[in-house]
């Protein structure tokens, strides 16, 4: 049987770096926002994306057409694994789903090609997107270590020692073999590997920003004016 694949966007955070700005309505470009372009790429792949917002951000959402599009539920601020929880178990416990899942507040930049795509061609328990770290990112992402295989060996998560090359900006699960109770899904992954279970790791180009704080836009921002242009299908 064909799994069925769902979308997952948590964005139901506090927004506390950003002063309380819901980070998800910030630009990607001149024409869209961040959440309607990850839910643009999202629909590519899979049969249904869901989102999760604060009560508050709701009519936000629905201003923007998203509610035509997708399943919006409210959610006050939680971790980000609590956040996918109730995601995940919408419609009830949907074991036979395969679920992708985005960050809002996130760019990849000069990614070839869709990678929500790429992670939803693989198969196991969890995949991992893979992209290069960048050291404006030191301490503040999940970095990981993977083989020639592209079996994830080790994850840190906000290390400002590590040295990886790779930092997860994005995944794949099937069900939902999070622990609810961990802060990230870095410290469920890393427990997973821990447990002997198979972790694959999704290589991709393109550079990585972290829209959901100050200094992540000013970098953003600070790109070729030319990236703001059109919608350009970069992730």
């Amino acid at each position: 049987m064909v799994k069925r694949k769902i979308g997952l966007l948590p964005a139901s955070g506090s927004a506390s770096r950003l002063n309380g700005i819901p980070k998800f309505a910030l630009p990607y470009n001149s024409e869209i926002t961040l959440i309607e372009w990850h839910v643009q790429l999202m629909l590519e792949v899979v049969d249904e994306v869901r989102i999760c917002s604060r009560a508050s951000w709701v009519p936000l959402l629905k201003e923007l057409g998203i509610d035509q599009l997708v399943s919006i539920i409210s959610l006050e601020p939680s971790t980000m694994n609590d956040a996918l929880f109730h995601l995940a178990n919408l419609n009830g416990k949907e074991k036979d789903a395969d679920y992708i899942v985005g960050m809002p507040d996130t760019v990849l930049v000069q990614a070839q090609g869709n990678p929500y795509e790429k992670l939803s061609s693989t198969s196991g328990a969890v995949s991992l997107l893979a992209t290069p770290f960048r050291e404006e990112l030191r301490g503040k992402v999940g970095q990981l270590k993977f083989s020639s295989s592209n079996l994830v060996e080790e994850i840190k998560d906000k290390d400002p020692k590590c040295n990886y090359g790779a930092i997860w900006s994005a995944f794949r699960m099937s069900g939902y073999p999070l622990e609810r109770e961990d802060k990230s899904p870095s410290y469920s992954f890393q427990r997973m590997l821990e447990s002997g279970d198979i972790v694959l790791a999704v290589e991709s180009e393109g550079e990585y920003f972290d829209l959901g704080s100050l200094t992540g836009l000013k970098e953003y921002y600070s790109l070729p004016t030319t990236h703001f242009l059109s919608k350009t299908k970069e992730m």
